[in-house]
């Protein structure tokens, strides 16, 4: 029972009451973003709620996922090793 108040917990302070997206951004926000936040080109605040977001929603870190595996296939091992840091 402790286990599944934890759970609970945790997903309820991920979701931003206002809005009832993971840290306040739809995933449609997150897959649009998702290139740049890889490439860290992102402003800090948007990054750490996409990061937060990801962290809360399976569905966008797959993509996200997803997208950093292919990336990789396209670089060089030099590049591979900026991009998994």
């Amino acid at each position: 029972m402790v286990v599944v108040a934890a759970v609970c917990l945790f997903a309820f302070q991920a979701v931003d009451r206002g809005s009832g997206f993971p840290a306040g951004i739809a995933c449609e926000q997150v897959r649009q973003r998702a290139e740049e936040f890889l490439a860290e080109t992102l402003s800090g605040p948007l990054s750490a709620r996409i990061t937060e977001h990801l962290a809360a929603c399976d569905a966008c870190d797959d993509y996200v996922r997803g997208l950093r595996s292919r990336e990789v296939g396209h670089h060089t091992d030099a590049e591979i090793l900026v991009v998994a840091r």
